[in-house]
Protein backbone atom coordinates (compact mmCIF):
# COMPACT_ATOMS: atom_id res chain seq x y z
CA UNK A 1 0.00 0.00 0.00
CA UNK A 2 1.13 3.59 -0.62
CA UNK A 3 -0.15 7.35 1.11
CA UNK A 4 -1.50 9.55 -1.51
CA UNK A 5 0.27 11.69 -0.55
CA UNK A 6 3.15 9.86 -1.99
CA UNK A 7 1.88 9.65 -5.71
CA UNK A 8 3.36 13.44 -6.11
CA UNK A 9 6.75 12.22 -5.76
CA UNK A 10 5.97 9.21 -8.00
CA UNK A 11 4.93 11.41 -10.59
CA UNK A 12 7.53 13.46 -10.36
CA UNK A 13 10.01 10.72 -10.60
CA UNK A 14 7.86 8.89 -12.97
CA UNK A 15 8.32 12.16 -15.56
CA UNK A 16 11.89 12.84 -14.88
CA UNK A 17 12.71 9.47 -16.14
CA UNK A 18 10.30 9.68 -19.31
CA UNK A 19 12.19 13.36 -19.87
CA UNK A 20 15.63 11.54 -19.98
CA UNK A 21 14.23 8.57 -21.99
CA UNK A 22 12.87 11.27 -24.57
CA UNK A 23 16.79 13.03 -24.61
CA UNK A 24 18.15 9.93 -25.16
CA UNK A 25 15.09 9.01 -28.05
CA UNK A 26 13.98 12.07 -29.63
CA UNK A 27 11.54 10.37 -32.11
CA UNK A 28 9.64 8.45 -29.30
CA UNK A 29 5.86 9.35 -29.37
CA UNK A 30 4.48 8.48 -25.88
CA UNK A 31 2.82 9.08 -22.38
CA UNK A 32 2.83 7.98 -18.70
CA UNK A 33 0.08 5.90 -17.46
CA UNK A 34 -0.71 3.92 -14.18
CA UNK A 35 -1.40 0.37 -15.12
CA UNK A 36 -2.45 -2.75 -13.67
CA UNK A 37 -4.07 -5.93 -14.96
CA UNK A 38 -6.89 -4.33 -13.87
CA UNK A 39 -7.03 -1.42 -15.72
CA UNK A 40 -4.98 2.47 -16.71
CA UNK A 41 -5.27 5.59 -16.60
CA UNK A 42 -3.14 8.58 -17.71
CA UNK A 43 -0.57 9.64 -15.03
CA UNK A 44 -2.24 12.27 -12.67
CA UNK A 45 -2.20 13.15 -8.83
CA UNK A 46 -5.98 13.96 -9.74
CA UNK A 47 -7.71 11.34 -7.21
CA UNK A 48 -11.01 12.06 -8.88
CA UNK A 49 -9.33 11.38 -12.15
CA UNK A 50 -7.88 7.88 -11.00
CA UNK A 51 -11.76 7.17 -9.03
CA UNK A 52 -13.53 7.81 -12.40
CA UNK A 53 -11.05 5.78 -14.59
CA UNK A 54 -8.80 3.35 -12.92
CA UNK A 55 -10.70 2.92 -9.56
CA UNK A 56 -8.72 -0.34 -9.30
CA UNK A 57 -5.58 1.40 -8.40
CA UNK A 58 -7.32 2.34 -4.93
CA UNK A 59 -7.14 -0.62 -2.16
CA UNK A 60 -10.06 -1.85 -1.81
CA UNK A 61 -11.97 -0.88 1.25
CA UNK A 62 -15.35 0.50 2.46
CA UNK A 63 -14.01 3.45 2.17
CA UNK A 64 -12.97 3.59 -1.17
CA UNK A 65 -16.46 1.82 -1.73
CA UNK A 66 -17.66 5.39 -0.41
CA UNK A 67 -15.71 7.57 -2.49
CA UNK A 68 -15.92 5.69 -5.85
CA UNK A 69 -19.87 6.00 -5.36
CA UNK A 70 -19.66 9.56 -4.83
CA UNK A 71 -17.77 9.94 -8.24
CA UNK A 72 -20.12 7.86 -10.14
CA UNK A 73 -23.07 10.14 -8.38
CA UNK A 74 -20.89 13.07 -9.58
CA UNK A 75 -20.51 12.01 -12.84
CA UNK A 76 -24.12 11.46 -13.27
CA UNK A 77 -25.19 15.16 -11.60
CA UNK A 78 -22.40 16.79 -14.40
CA UNK A 79 -23.81 14.66 -17.27
CA UNK A 80 -27.60 15.81 -16.19
CA UNK A 81 -26.05 19.27 -15.90
CA UNK A 82 -24.88 19.08 -19.28
CA UNK A 83 -27.27 17.69 -21.23
CA UNK A 84 -30.01 19.98 -19.36
CA UNK A 85 -28.97 23.70 -20.18
CA UNK A 86 -31.43 24.86 -17.63
CA UNK A 87 -29.81 22.54 -14.96
CA UNK A 88 -31.49 24.05 -11.73
CA UNK A 89 -28.91 25.48 -9.23
CA UNK A 90 -29.71 22.17 -6.94
CA UNK A 91 -27.92 20.14 -9.70
CA UNK A 92 -24.67 22.69 -9.01
CA UNK A 93 -24.88 22.96 -5.61
CA UNK A 94 -25.11 19.00 -5.09
CA UNK A 95 -21.85 18.23 -7.50
CA UNK A 96 -20.11 21.24 -4.66
CA UNK A 97 -21.64 19.38 -2.11
CA UNK A 98 -20.45 15.93 -3.16
CA UNK A 99 -16.74 17.02 -4.15
CA UNK A 100 -16.52 18.65 -0.64
CA UNK A 101 -17.20 15.49 1.05
CA UNK A 102 -15.32 13.49 -1.64
CA UNK A 103 -11.98 16.05 -0.71
CA UNK A 104 -12.82 15.12 2.91
CA UNK A 105 -12.02 11.34 2.16
CA UNK A 106 -9.54 11.39 -0.13
CA UNK A 107 -7.01 11.05 2.27
CA UNK A 108 -7.90 8.00 4.10
CA UNK A 109 -7.38 5.88 0.73
CA UNK A 110 -4.54 4.20 -0.13
CA UNK A 111 -3.34 3.03 -3.82
CA UNK A 112 -2.09 -0.18 -4.84
CA UNK A 113 1.87 0.05 -4.96
CA UNK A 114 2.32 -2.84 -7.21
CA UNK A 115 0.56 -0.41 -10.09
CA UNK A 116 2.78 0.18 -12.82
CA UNK A 117 3.99 3.18 -14.38
CA UNK A 118 4.39 3.05 -18.04
CA UNK A 119 4.73 4.01 -21.26
CA UNK A 120 2.20 3.92 -23.80
CA UNK A 121 2.62 4.71 -27.63
CA UNK A 122 0.34 6.25 -30.15
CA UNK A 123 -0.66 3.29 -31.79
CA UNK A 124 -0.34 5.04 -35.02
CA UNK A 125 3.44 6.18 -34.39
CA UNK A 126 4.08 2.70 -32.87
CA UNK A 127 8.11 2.87 -33.69
CA UNK A 128 8.78 -0.91 -32.99
CA UNK A 129 12.82 -0.92 -33.55
CA UNK A 130 12.72 2.37 -31.09
CA UNK A 131 10.68 0.07 -28.62
CA UNK A 132 13.12 -3.01 -28.71
CA UNK A 133 15.70 -0.20 -28.10
CA UNK A 134 13.90 1.03 -25.19
CA UNK A 135 13.60 -2.94 -23.51
CA UNK A 136 17.73 -2.76 -22.95
CA UNK A 137 17.54 0.73 -21.95
CA UNK A 138 18.63 0.93 -18.46
CA UNK A 139 16.44 3.83 -17.51
CA UNK A 140 13.50 1.29 -18.00
CA UNK A 141 12.47 -1.66 -15.43
CA UNK A 142 14.43 -4.38 -16.60
CA UNK A 143 12.24 -6.85 -14.07
CA UNK A 144 8.98 -5.58 -15.44
CA UNK A 145 9.40 -4.93 -19.01
CA UNK A 146 9.28 -7.82 -21.41
CA UNK A 147 12.55 -8.31 -22.99
CA UNK A 148 10.81 -10.14 -26.43
CA UNK A 149 9.31 -8.64 -29.58
CA UNK A 150 5.97 -9.86 -28.84
CA UNK A 151 5.57 -7.43 -26.46
CA UNK A 152 5.18 -3.54 -26.46
CA UNK A 153 5.29 -2.76 -22.92
CA UNK A 154 7.56 -0.57 -21.59
CA UNK A 155 7.72 0.12 -17.92
CA UNK A 156 9.35 2.45 -15.47
CA UNK A 157 8.52 0.51 -12.76
CA UNK A 158 6.08 -0.14 -9.71
CA UNK A 159 4.35 2.86 -7.50
CA UNK A 160 6.90 1.40 -5.02
CA UNK A 161 9.63 1.25 -6.81
CA UNK A 162 9.46 4.92 -8.08
CA UNK A 163 8.68 6.53 -4.58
Amino acid sequence: MMEIMDLKIVENNSTAIFEKIKGKYPNLEGYLVYSSPHGQCNLTTDLFEILKTFPAMIVASSQKEKTVAIVQSIMSLEKEKKDNVNAKETVVEKIRQLKNDLSQMIDELALRDDTFVEIRFDEKKVNLSLIYELQKDELVSRVHTPQTKASIRIALGTLRDLQ
